[in-house]
């Protein structure tokens, strides 16, 4: 959802405000003018998580989705030229000797810094 429960909390501060103000100058009971207000700021409170739920729906920016009609035979909806290659090829890798003649260059590259 989008803002916070502050912004619930503020707009049940308005609407107890405004109905506060706006009634107890009449002849009505003190006190049913603050039960009103409590009544009208529960609605607030609750229309500001109506609101909050429409504007977050608004925002919401959905991941792109893939056409069916695009997919491939392996179900992948990239190009063949798009495709990652997954699979490593084994020559590509270090042996156990050349890591540990790489170890050994970091190594005395490291020394030379400290120096």
């Amino acid at each position: 959802m989008f803002g916070s429960l502050y912004y619930n909390f503020w707009l049940a501060l308005a609407g107890f405000t405004i109905y506060f103000f706006a009634r107890f100058q009449t002849n009505q009971a003190p006190i049913s003018v603050i039960l009103f207000g409590l009544m009208w700021a529960t609605i607030a409170f609750v229309v500001a998580f109506i609101l909050r739920g429409i504007i977050g729906y608004i925002l919401y920016t959905p991941e792109p989705e893939v056409v069916e009609d695009e997919l491939l035979e392996d179900g992948t909806g990239r190009q063949p030229e798009q495709q990652i290659d997954t699979v490593v090829d084994e020559s590509k890798r270090p042996s156990q000797e050349q890591s540990e003649e790489i170890a050994q260059v970091v190594q005395t590259m490291l020394q030379q810094d400290n120096k």
